[in-house]
C-alpha cells in the first residue's frame, strides 16, 4: 500500500464526491423534468 499517498486519498476522496453530487444533480434533473400529477386523481385514498 505504498502507493496510497496523501495526494493519491485526497483525489480519491474528490472522485468519490464528484461521483456522488453527479449523481445527485441526475436525479434532481429527473424529478423536475417528470410530468406533473393531475389534480383530478386522488392519491390519498378517502
Amino acid at each position: 500500500m505504498e502507493f496510497m499517498t496523501r495526494n493519491v486519498w485526497d483525489a480519491l476522496i474528490l472522485g468519490i464526491i464528484a461521483v456522488g453530487l453527479i449523481l445527485a444533480l441526475l436525479r434532481l434533473r429527473a424529478d423536475f423534468t417528470r410530468p406533473m400529477d393531475d389534480d383530478d386523481t386522488d392519491t390519498q385514498g378517502d
